[in-house]
């Protein structure tokens, strides 16, 4: 994946336990997603990339349910069905606020990402 002439990844845990064809727009009630989302288990990650520039800077952005989940803020204030004001700004500040990791690509101009993602969890990758 290249962004703007940059090196680029994105990754996502698959779910066997889920058929493929699942969309999110397809559930006719909360209830039916919210038994969706504790499927599926915790998954390896490795991404290696590789002939980038070394010194350059790598940044992964990650959104899990602990990372940018503004539903779960929202259910946290009871998914009030009109939110105040105020409680908007705050689930769009929950939102945004997902898992920012910076790293250098060594000095052969490879970076490898290696450790774990949790089920229903985006991670970005990309270069700065």
């Amino acid at each position: 994946m290249r962004i703007r002439n940059r090196t680029g990844c994105l990754a996502y845990e698959t779910l066997d336990e889920v058929a493929s064809n699942v969309r999110v727009a397809s559930f006719d009630c909360r209830d039916k997603a919210d038994s969706t989302l504790v499927l599926g288990k915790t998954g390896t990650l490795r991404v290696e990339l590789t002939g980038m520039k070394p010194g350059a800077t790598v940044q992964i952005e990650t959104l899990d349910k602990i990372h940018g989940n503004a539903m779960a803020a929202c259910d946290a204030v009871g998914r009030p069905a009109s939110p105040s004001r105020s409680q908007t700004q705050s689930l769009r500040k929950v939102g945004a606020g997902t898992k920012v990791e910076i790293f250098t690509v060594n000095d052969r101009g490879n970076y490898i990402l290696e450790g774990s993602i949790e089920p229903w969890s985006v991670v970005l990758i990309k270069e700065l």
